[in-house]
């Protein structure tokens, strides 16, 4: 590579898009909260996916993503 710049270029991998983790947050929460009393089995299944959700995208932002943008208050808000 002629520089540094561009062998970072290379190997950064995609941006990180905040818009999909909390749309996918926001429709399983609201699918457990909606039809959870008609089947409590759904809350545990729920905490089992935000959880594996959480994991997933922390290991993929530490070995996969480029480093985020900073995130205000505001982008939160515009997703909600």
């Amino acid at each position: 590579m002629p520089s540094i710049d561009a062998y970072i270029e290379l190997h950064a991998g995609p941006q990180f898009v905040l818009d999909y983790r909390i749309a996918a947050l926001i429709m399983q929460v609201s699918v457990a909260l909606i039809y959870g009393m008609a089947l409590p089995v759904l809350y545990p299944i729920v905490f089992v996916g935000l959880l594996a959700q959480n994991i997933l995208d922390r290991l993929l932002l530490c070995y996969f993503y480029r480093a985020p943008p900073h995130y205000d208050e505001k982008s939160v808000l515009y997703a909600l």
